[in-house]
């Protein structure tokens, strides 16, 4: 059974991912912060027909990613497949964003994902076979305002995968950035309901964030593990983009 990491999978996209991969028959090793709720999503991949361990993984700490590295290869053996799918979203002006909130920002939509694929390369380099999955978003290409520490991330996680994919080629190590629209995950879930709504008004200002329709998590997870079922022999999707589609009114 092929065998993949997914990190920040104890909710969202991560955890609609794990149960999608684990009822196609693969072996998984989840990791997050909250592991209670990492422990439910492992359940639900069991049920699925897979195998899944929850594994406590702090993506801003590069020894809590060593530690986490080392319980997966334990558990699950060779990895398969990176899905670096981890991500925070500081939401207002950049004026009003305190220091530690921009470098939080960075360090989980940059900087993480630099360190977990660091940590993949080396064994899917000495087998030369491999997939890295970077869980991307449109803002990398419609920058919105009052997400601009966010927005960055996203454009360079795009460039870090183009960079990679170049690295890695003679591997046989195929690159992957699945550019998100609006999800419907747990996202600004902190935040009120006028402040939402303050936001989405400016972005529609700039013609933005026109439909208020978001994408399911299932189908997002559907759409990464299509990908993946592409036989290496066969070639690979590079990038795809999968947008809302707007309800008629």
């Amino acid at each position: 059974m092929p065998t993949a990491v997914i990190t920040g999978a104890s909710s969202g996209i991560g955890a609609a991912l794990a149960v999608e991969l684990a009822a196609r028959g693969w072996t998984l090793a989840l990791g997050a912060r909250r592991v209670e709720r990492l422990e439910e999503v492992a359940r639900a991949a069991r049920e699925a027909g897979g195998q899944a361990h929850a594994l406590a993984l702090d993506v801003t700490d590069p020894a809590s990613i060593e530690s986490f590295w080392r319980g997966a290869e334990a558990r699950i053996g060779e990895i398969d497949a990176l899905i670096s799918n981890a991500g925070h979203a500081t939401l207002g002006p950049l004026v009003e964003c305190s220091d530690a909130e921009l470098a939080a920002d960075v360090t989980v939509n940059l900087l993480s994902h630099l360190w977990m694929a660091k940590r993949a390369l080396a064994k899917m380099i000495e087998r030369h076979r491999g997939d890295l999955v970077f869980v991307g978003s449109d803002v990398a290409v419609r920058p919105k305002p009052e997400l601009a520490t966010y927005t960055a991330c996203k454009a360079g996680l795009e460039a870090l995968a183009r960079s990679l994919a170049m690295e890695t080629h003679d591997f046989g190590i195929r690159t992957l950035v699945a550019r998100l629209g609006a999800t419907a995950t747990e996202f600004g879930a902190d935040l009120s309901d006028a402040r939402r709504g303050a936001a989405v008004g400016l972005w529609q200002r700039w013609g933005l964030h026109l439909t208020l329709d978001l994408v399911a998590v299932q189908r997002a997870a559907k759409a990464i593990a299509d990908a993946l079922a592409i036989p290496a022999s066969e070639g690979g999707i590079v990038l795809f983009e999968l947008l809302p589609t707007p309800t008629p009114r």
